[in-house]
């Protein structure tokens, strides 16, 4: 699910105007870390996971682009706009 996650939520939510890009990204990043006790801050100097997305990119879910184990999805055979092209995990001293 999470590989599928946000180009579904942004297609949903932002491209309808149900939320903004702003409050789309704090929901699945800042508030999950806050429930569980951590504070995520962008900051010259520290640590940081980040990603690019473009939104205006559409792909289709299927086997090959699948990276999880599981063999079933609602979206397999669909074609989803914005996609994940990167992802940075635990990138030292982040700076601007």
């Amino acid at each position: 699910g999470l590989q599928t996650a946000l180009s579904v939520l942004w297609e949903g939510l932002i491209d309808k105007r149900v939320l903004t890009a702003e409050r789309l990204l704090y929901l699945l990043s800042v508030e999950p870390a806050r429930i569980i006790g951590e504070e995520i801050e962008l900051k010259e100097g520290a640590d940081a996971n980040l990603f690019v997305f473009n939104p205006q990119e559409t792909w289709t879910f299927n086997a090959s682009s699948n990276r999880s184990l599981s063999c079933n999805s609602p979206w397999f055979g669909k074609t989803l706009k914005g996609k994940v092209e990167h992802v940075f995990l635990g990138v030292k001293r982040f700076e601007f």
